[in-house]
């Protein structure tokens, strides 16, 4: 029994010692089984383990089979060694294991292809893009506009839901176009001169009447009281005259990027159903130079028009915020439950009522002010649509009280479309 012992002992020091000295690091895929980054003395003890049925813990048997012979021998944690101590210069099942396929995704340049960018105009960062299906060149690729952008890189925003489509790489043997022209900024003699007011009444739009929109276009649809699950009678009576269609809380108002945001507006009375207008803010109030217009300067919004106003003016675009003022109706009340009194002035909100408390021109006070009544006013109950767009008024819009802009009519995005329904015949 002791020399039986004896023997097992010096067998497995002879063999610990002769793969202690046969281990050489290399690849994952070709024998680094406990998938420590590298290849040691470890790993041909770990096969050599499995060989004889202990399955260690942290095993990873698809690429132990190092000499490819379709299963895990000694054989395999020999060769292992052997290239550990440089008596082989490579396992020879290494070249069995098929090597990734990389895969390119958008933002990555595609290896030279056959797509023709012929006439393919480069990609401007100032160019705006008012539409669906421009086509682009960008960094050896071709790229359709998907909607309306500016600035948005077409590598680092290119997907099928995204603001760019990939269609694939350029035959180098192509020429693409020259820049297209950036658009001029607008001015008094490119654009009209406007102005925006605010508001969310929670009535049913004027565009949800079939009568209003054109002949062959769908109207607008509303929304029950829930404000998601729509009213399925067109002809329901709005919330402000003791009916159940309420406005959607899909028409919040959001931000695309730093400069451009999108959203819904009523405007003067007319054939204005799903029609959008580009506006751009010039940095100046309407009626005084408060900060919050001063700093929107620049920015611009597409706004659709899927209201009218009584009291909305040529020039006027009353821009759908909640907590903008609910004014000369209000259906807000009763949909939330809450007070005509919370809701801030009739006509102007709650930054009016900020704007009481705090004067004008102290931007960072009215700030704060809003933020705490959005948390009273809309957080609390969960309202959490009505909260998101407050937020995008805070901080997108600078809080900014009736500021001037030029605005020209323009091409619907597609995500306006989309989400209204209204698209023009």
């Amino acid at each position: 029994m002791k020399i039986n012992y004896l023997q097992v002992k010096l067998s497995c020091i002879i063999f610990f010692l002769l793969v202690f000295c046969l281990g050489q690091a290399f690849s994952q895929e070709c024998g680094d089984v406990n998938s420590s980054g590298s290849v040691d003395i470890v790993d041909a003890l770990l096969i050599a383990q499995y060989y004889v049925g202990l399955n260690p813990a942290n095993f990873d048997p698809t690429v132990a089979d190092v000499d490819a012979n379709g299963s895990v021998n000694i054989v395999d944690a020999l060769l292992i060694s052997q290239l550990y101590v440089g008596l082989i210069s490579a396992l020879p099942g290494c070249s069995q294991i098929p090597e990734p396929t990389p895969t390119l995704t958008p933002g990555i340049t595609n290896p030279p292809g056959t797509d023709d960018c012929s006439n393919a105009p480069h990609w401007s960062s100032t160019t705006v893009y008012e539409k669906q299906g421009t086509i682009v060149y960008y960094n050896g690729n071709l790229y359709e506009s998907n909607h309306y952008s500016v600035g948005l890189n077409p590598e680092e925003n290119s997907g099928p839901n995204s603001t760019w489509i990939l269609i694939g790489a350029c035959d180098p043997n192509t020429t693409p176009g020259p820049t297209m022209s950036p658009r001029p900024e607008p001015t008094q003699g490119s654009g009209t001169l406007g102005y925006a007011t605010r508001f969310w009444d929670c009535c049913k739009p004027h565009c949800s009447w079939p009568q209003n929109v054109p002949s062959g276009m769908e109207p607008l649809k509303t929304c029950l009281q829930d404000g998601y699950n729509e009213n399925p009678d067109p002809m329901a009576y709005s919330s402000c005259e003791e009916g159940d269609a309420y406005v959607c809380y899909k028409f919040i108002p959001y931000a695309i990027n730093e400069d451009l945001a999108y959203g819904f507006a009523a405007t003067a009375s007319g054939d204005i159903c799903g029609k959008c207008y580009e506006l751009q803010f010039t940095g100046e109030g309407h009626y005084d130079n408060t900060p919050g217009a001063v700093a929107l300067q620049g920015k611009r919004m597409i706004v659709m028009a899927i209201n009218i106003g009584f009291d909305v003016g040529g020039g006027q675009f009353d821009i759908m915020v909640p907590g903008g003022g609910v004014g000369a109706f209000n259906g807000c009340s009763n949909q939330w439950g809450i007070p005509t009194s919370e809701l801030g002035v009739t006509f102007g909100g709650l930054l009016s009522t900020c704007n009481q408390e705090y004067g004008n021109y102290d931007h960072q006070a009215i700030k704060d002010c809003l933020r705490v009544k959005n948390d009273e006013l809309f957080r609390s109950r969960e309202l959490i649509e009505m909260a998101e767009a407050l937020d995008w008024f805070i901080d997108w819009y600078e809080a900014a009280d009736n500021p001037n802009l030029y605005y020209w009519e323009v091409p619907c995005p597609q995500e306006l479309i989309d989400t209204s329904g209204l698209q023009r015949p």
